[in-house]
């Protein structure tokens, strides 16, 4: 018996040191190369836009609603590979190198880490298309977005108004101070007076990505 013990002491002191090497290993020998790669990670935030409310009128008809549509947005927070993605769009797309790159100029006031809307309203050939090469363009994401939707077409357009994505300059005045660039506000009519109560509460969705 004291035999057994001696010798299962030392196979439990080889199974402790043993651990103890590759804790060794991974946490001081190897930890450049572990540090690299955990900084490659990253966590993405992506914005989760809000639902405009709905307007009625005095009988409870709905004059305006929303609706669904998908929308592609571009990450600015790296640089590398950000000219081979605009040459991809301008071919998936149909648009020219151009027009991407002036869109990008105007949201050069958004936040680095908040991304673009390059196209809005994707059909579904073109979700299948770009989402076979997500993969090839890792700073494109597709989003779902709320559109508003007019049941009734024109009918009291110049009363109901029509909303946009608010403006460098609206972001300066004290009525929009709760909003941030990318959001869709009401730019004239019932849209615009009834702006703070139509409008809903911006969401975030954050996913961990890497190089």
């Amino acid at each position: 018996p004291i035999e057994r013990l001696y010798w299962l002491g030392w196979a439990f002191f080889v199974i402790v040191l043993l651990l103890f090497s590759r804790l060794w290993y991974l946490s001081v020998a190897s930890f450049d190369h572990y540090d690299h790669i955990a900084r490659r990670n990253h966590i993405r935030t992506v914005p989760v836009h809000a639902a405009r409310g709905p307007i009625e009128d005095r009988n409870g008809r709905i004059l305006v609603e929303n609706t669904y549509g998908f929308d592609l947005v571009l990450f600015r927070e790296k640089k590398s590979g950000l000219d081979r993605t605009l040459q991809f769009l301008s071919e998936a797309l149909q648009v020219s190198r151009e027009e991407l790159e002036e869109r990008l100029r105007e949201a050069s006031y958004y936040s680095l880490y908040q991304p673009v809307v390059v196209s809005q309203g994707l059909t579904l050939d073109q979700i299948s298309f770009l989402m076979a090469r997500r993969s090839d363009h890792p700073l494109l994401d597709i989003v779902e977005r709320p559109r508003r939707f007019y049941p009734h077409g024109k009918l009291a357009a110049h009363v109901l108004g029509y909303v946009g994505e608010i403006s460098s300059d609206e972001l300066s005045r004290p009525g929009f101070k709760a909003h941030r660039p990318g959001d869709v506000i009401g730019k004239s009519g019932i849209e615009r007076v009834y702006n703070r109560k139509l409008a809903g509460r911006n969401g975030v969705r954050r996913i961990r990505v890497d190089s």
